[in-house]
This record gives C-alpha cells, structure tokens and sequence, in this order.
C-alpha cells in the first residue's frame, strides 16, 4: 500500500527470528495484529528524534556606488532548513506523523537604496 524504505524489509519471520519489525499485515492475521498492538504500547516505539539544525542564514554584501552619492546597493542570499544532522530515520525529527517536513528554502535578492 505505500512506499517503504529497505530497512522494512527486516521483519519477522521463521528464516528471520531476530527481525527488527512484526510480520506485516493486511489485518488478516490476528497473532500478528496482537503483536503490533504489543509492540505499539512498549517502549520500542520511543527513538531518539535528537537534531540540530541550521535553521536560517543570511549573507549579505553592500556594494559602494562610484559615480552616484549616497546609493547603495546590496545583494544577499537567505536559506531556512538547510542541514539538518540527526540519527533519526524518519522524514523529520521535528514533524509527528505522516505530515510534509519543513521545506528547504533559498532567497537570492538585492536592494538598490538611492
């Protein structure tokens, strides 16, 4: 039904006692059911979301105006999100569930003053 990564390969199964995952299911299989239900109230479910991120940076670098007094120009680059170091696997450490991460997002611009 949906996408998993290689690592949701490594489940249950007799050729595979020390699997890291439960059997999957469709929901048919109720011992497997009782097992995830199990699984979900212990504390495997509990991982360590720990991160640090590069919020935000801004670069910025004012040009001198030779032939005009009193005008400026300045040219800047703006980044949110931009690295992001974390041993957690999911799609975000900061996001719960199955909701969109925050996206990585970068700003080239100038502003001419006269």
């Amino acid at each position: 039904m949906n996408n998993r990564p290689d690592r949701a390969a490594d489940y249950f199964s007799t050729e595979n006692p020390d699997a890291a995952y439960q059997i999957p299911t469709s929901g048919k299989n109720t011992p497997a059911l009782q097992a995830f239900q199990s699984f979900r109230e212990s504390n495997a479910m509990v991982t360590d979301a720990s991160f640090i991120r590069l919020k935000s940076l801004q670069l910025m670098y004012s040009l001198p105006a030779a032939n005009m007094k009193n005008t400026r120009l300045n040219l800047f680059i703006q980044g949110y999100n931009l690295v992001t170091l974390t041993k957690y696997w999911g799609a975000d450490p900061e996001t719960v569930g199955n909701y969109l991460p925050a996206l990585r997002t970068l700003s080239l611009g100038f502003n001419l003053n006269f």
